[in-house]
Parts: structure tokens; C-alpha cells; sequence
């Protein structure tokens, strides 16, 4: 289990070193695969242990993987002249072939790595026996190229969320979170592939993360737990011109509210929806200029609002007022008494719930509500009036 979840951690740590055009995979052609812009590609096996060097000469995780990237190299799935090989340990490698791999390619001996290769690929333990005689039949050219584009990296990775972190450049106070956050996006986003691929004709179809999307979620987290609230500016600061609350007097959501007789509070009523209309417009504009909301997070603010309504509305069904107009004052000051969170975080000033309801309400499509029983009905009419 340790081992499935440590590849997340470094797929996740690949795609925050890496450049535009960039796509990482899991559990493809290798544990973690990164395909760049140019062609090329890191394939990157991951060995985790906790108590011992998981691969010593003599171990089944070293030559199995010389070996199936031998057989990648043939099946012509992976080119050896576009692909480089990393073998990455969370335990110190100190001894043996794979500590001679963790040199940079200038200063080891590659010709000496393949020979003690091929000495120990040509006498065997049983155990290793069935690959080490694939690399020990293996073409001498073709070794001496795949040993040259190796790379062994041990217990450096053996921290690899701080890792992680680094690459990302993120504050320490928000550090953990951020991180956290991104391996649960990339979990949820491997089980969605899974699921959707099992009841399609695609099931062998490989998920690649491109490095956009990686980036949008980063910078998602980073907002969220960065800020930790939606700064809106306070009902009083927003000012509203004469002029655009006059624009909006004969506009559908005010129509809406008349259908109510409010009697002798309908005057205030109106122009106080006027102005929750206009501040919330105003500010939400505000917050999507300066990225502080998405538009999907926005979207799923008014299915919220919208699941609300919709109770507030059964509510009334079941036990209406004695007059129509009753019934909808009642399914308006409920549905008015809410407290809707926006992209998880707390709404500060109740003029946006209110502001973004009349504006639901001024829609006269399938996305719009409505307070009256027979709003649909009766407005309808009005305009083919």
C-alpha cells in the first residue's frame, strides 16, 4: 500500500519541476511516466522500504526492471535515444551496482557498471535468475547505452512532501495543507479514471495529467488555504448609482417581487433587491478579475442556492398560505434566510446570497426561480402581453 502511494507523492513531485506541455501518468509504461513537449520521456521505477537498500545486487527489484526496460526498448513501446531511466529508492544505497548508478553520468565509470552487470547477469541467483538472463543476452551496444541513461536517486526522496513542497514554492505556514490537498486531487482523479474506464470500450486507456491542470489545482490550494476566507467588501462600500438602480426597476426580478403584494413595503423592497442585484453583480465581477473564484466554484455556489430554494418551495407545497401571493412572501423570506458557503469558504455579507438569487430570479430560461407559485404563468403572460 506504501509503496502504490509513495508513486503519487512522485508523480506529483514531477509534475511541479516540470514545463509547459508536459504529461505525467502512473502505473503505465513505468510506476511514473513523464512525457515532455519534445518527445522524450523519464521513465521512473519506485522502490520503497523503510529498514533495508530494497535493491542490492543480488534483489529481484533490480534486475526485473533492467529487465522490463529492456523489454519496453524492444517492443519499441520506449526509444533508448528519447528516453531516460531513473530508479528512485526511499532507503540509503550504499554498496553495489546501483550505488555506482547514483553518480552524475560525468564523473562514473559507465563501462565498469557493465561489465560488473553482465559478470554478475551471466551467474545468477535463482531467484534473479529468469531477467538477469534477458540482460545478460542483451546486445553490448544497447547495455552500454541503457547504463549510460540511468539514474539512481535513494533516501533523498525519503522525504519526498518535503520534496514536493520545495518544488512548489509554497509558504510553510500553509505547506501541509497545500500538499495534502494535491495528493487527494490526484487519488480522486486516478479513482474517476478508473470508474469511467471500466464501463467504456477505453478501460486501457492511460490517465495523463497535464502539467495546465496540475498548475490550475495548485494555484486553487494555494488560494484557498492562503486566504482561508472570501474578502468581500462590505454592503457599504458598494456604491450604486441612481441611474443603474432606475435601469433595473422594470427588470424581472423586481416583476417578481410585485407579484407578492407587499402592500406598503413593496416601494422598499424593491429597491433594496435593487441593490443587493447591483452590489453582488458588481463584486463578483471583482472576485473573478482578481481570480479569487472560479467560475465552476461560482456555479456550484447557485446550485447550492438553488438546492435551497427548492426546499423552501416543497415546504410551502406541502402546508401553502390561504392566498397565492401568501404562499410565495413565504418561499421568499425563507429561501432569503440562508448561509451558503462559496468554494467551501463562508459568505461574510449577505448581500451576495441575495443579490445572486434576484439575478437567478431575473433569468427567464430553465436557470431562473421564482417566488410566486405561478411565476412561470403569469410572467408569460405578461410578456406575450
Amino acid at each position: 500500500m506504501a509503496g502504490f502511494l509513495f508513486q503519487i507523492v512522485r508523480a506529483l513531485t514531477r509534475m511541479a519541476g516540470a514545463k509547459d506541455g508536459t504529461f505525467v501518468s502512473i502505473e503505465t509504461l513505468d510506476d511514473v511516466v513523464v512525457e515532455f513537449a519534445d518527445g522524450t520521456k523519464i521513465l521512473e521505477q519506485d522502490k520503497l522500504s523503510f529498514c533495508r537498500n530494497p535493491v542490492p545486487d543480488g534483489s529481484k527489484n533490480f534486475w526485473k526492471t533492467l529487465s522490463i526496460w529492456i523489454g519496453l526498448i524492444d517492443d519499441k513501446e520506449v526509444s533508448l535515444e528519447l528516453a531516460d531511466f531513473h530508479l528512485v529508492s526511499t532507503f540509503p544505497v550504499k554498496t553495489g551496482i546501483a550505488s555506482m548508478l547514483k553518480a552524475c553520468s560525468a564523473d562514473r565509470e559507465n563501462e565498469k557498471i557493465v561489465k560488473e552487470v553482465l559478470k554478475i547477469a551471466k551467474a545468477p541467483v535463482d531467484e534473479v535468475k529468469e531477467y538477469a538472463e534477458i540482460v545478460a543476452a542483451w546486445p553490448l551496444e544497447k547495455l552500454r547505452m541503457l547504463i549510460a541513461r540511468i539514474t539512481v536517486t535513494d533516501d533523498s526522496c525519503s522525504d519526498s512532501r518535503e520534496e514536493l513542497a520545495n518544488k512548489l514554492n509554497v509558504e510553510k505556514n500553509i505547506r501541509d495543507p497545500v500538499v495534502r490537498g494535491l495528493i487527494g486531487w490526484l487519488t480522486d482523479a486516478l479513482f474517476e479514471h478508473f470508474e469511467l474506464a471500466s464501463s467504456t470500450s477505453n478501460s486501457d486507456e492511460a490517465l495523463k495529467i497535464s502539467i495546465d491542470t496540475f498548475r490550475a489545482e495548485t494555484n486553487r490550494l494555494i488560494a484557498t488555504f492562503y486566504n482561508r476566507k472570501i474578502v468581500l467588501r462590505a454592503s457599504q462600500d458598494i456604491i450604486a448609482e441612481q441611474e443603474d438602480i432606475d435601469a433595473e426597476k422594470n427588470a424581472r426580478f423586481v416583476k417578481q417581487l410585485q407579484l407578492l403584494e407587499f402592500g406598503d413595503e413593496e416601494d422598499e423592497l424593491v429597491i433594496e433587491a435593487i441593490l443587493d442585484y447591483l452590489k453582488a453583480d458588481e463584486e463578483t465581477t471583482r472576485l473573478a478579475e482578481k481570480n479569487e473564484i472560479t467560475k465552476k466554484r461560482f456555479q456550484e455556489y447557485k446550485e447550492n442556492l438553488r438546492s435551497h430554494w427548492k426546499y423552501c418551495w416543497r415546504k410551502a407545497r406541502i402546508s401553502p398560505a390561504t392566498t397565492e401571493h401568501l404562499t410565495g412572501q413565504f418561499i421568499f423570506n425563507e429561501t432569503m434566510q440562508v448561509n451558503i458557503s462559496l468554494d467551501e469558504l463562508p459568505v461574510t455579507h449577505s448581500y451576495l446570497n441575495r443579490g445572486t438569487y434576484h439575478a437567478m430570479a431575473n433569468q427567464p430560461d430553465a436557470t431562473g426561480i421564482g417566488w410566486h407559485p405561478n411565476y412561470q404563468k403569469i410572467l408569460k403572460s405578461d410578456a406575450s402581453a
